[in-house]
């Protein structure tokens, strides 16, 4: 693993590369690398210990990210899948998208906010499929008992400029 300073387009961002998965993200500079298990790479708020974001990397069958479904398609089963943990009460859709990384690949960015027994929380999911490996973009930002409030704007604009750099190389 590779990580490169200075080579980001956005300002305060960090360029991380992972030659051997295959993939790029920037990252918040005052943010500390961190691990889960399961993840390749774990960024975490020093402030906020609970702001996470993460890569994950799968071997998959599929060569395509098209093979898989539209961007509905794969958000309906991910909220599916979120709604079928015992601890969820509610998974509430913010906004999708896709998008093509610099390399061509298609990538899908779902955000959403999710309500369970352990609270609230906002996430973003970048999704992308390449060398018929799965890669999964997760960020995670704990929200008080109301919900995501304009007092975390600022928390989810950076988790949403961090996902928007995720690439596949």
């Amino acid at each position: 693993m590779q990580e490169t300073t200075g080579l980001s387009q956005q300002p305060g961002l960090i360029q991380y590369i992972n030659p051997k998965q295959g993939y790029r993200i920037d990252r918040p500079s005052s943010w500390e690398q961190t691990s889960k298990a399961g993840a390749d790479v774990l960024f975490a708020d020093p402030a906020k210990k609970s702001t996470t974001i993460g890569v994950t990397v799968s071997p998959i069958k599929i060569a395509g990210l098209e093979q898989f479904g539209d961007v509905q398609t794969v958000r309906e089963k991910l909220m599916n899948t979120e709604k079928q943990k015992e601890s969820t009460k509610d998974v509430t859709l913010v906004q999708e998208s896709s998008r093509k990384g610099k390399s061509g690949t298609l990538i899908y960015d779902i955000e959403y906010e999710l309500d369970s027994t352990r609270g609230r929380k906002r996430i973003l999911s970048s999704v992308g499929i390449a060398q018929k490996k799965l890669f999964i973009v997760n960020g995670n930002l704990k929200c008080d008992a109301s919900g995501c409030t304009d007092s975390d704007g600022r928390d989810i604009a950076v988790l949403r400029q961090v996902a928007s750099t995720f690439d596949i190389i």
